[in-house]
């Protein structure tokens, strides 16, 4: 389990760096602190990578906690990730989109909740077809 969070995490960070350094090349283009802003690249792409790649698995995977707990769990760190990553990002984007705070998070609920009981049929679809495939 640990080895698998630890390799989902590098291909997370990996990847995040590569598609926030893309996206910064094209939308600013006057940064002159290219190397505190690369560092806040690596800051957002630790994030996303603990994120994705550590503590979804865990939750959704490995847990044992009930489903509205995984779902709040989620949602508060998600959110408080993506809101740390447009701040590092960009301070006026953040700016833009911190007054509607409450509507992000309302949607993000209703999205892990959507998602983790769909994900959740699906595995137990899945439970269902291997147990049958045994019975015969």
């Amino acid at each position: 389990m640990l080895k698998e969070l630890k390799n989902q995490f590098m291909q997370i960070a990996f990847t995040t760096t590569i598609l926030v350094t893309f996206l910064a090349t094209f939308t600013l283009r006057n940064t002159t602190d290219n190397i505190v802003f690369f560092l806040h690249i690596l800051c957002i792409a630790t994030m996303v990578a603990a994120i994705f790649g550590v503590v979804y698995p865990y939750c959704w995977n490995y847990s044992t906690w009930k489903a509205s707990t995984n779902i709040i769990i989620t949602t508060l760190i998600n959110f408080l990730g993506s809101y740390g990553s447009v701040c590092l990002f960009s301070k006026e984007m953040f700016q833009t989109i911190f007054p509607y705070w409450w509507e992000v998070l309302a949607v993000m609920l209703f999205l892990h909740v959507f998602t983790f009981y769909f994900y959740r049929k699906k595995q137990n679809e899945k439970i269902i077809d291997e147990l049958n495939k045994l019975k015969n």
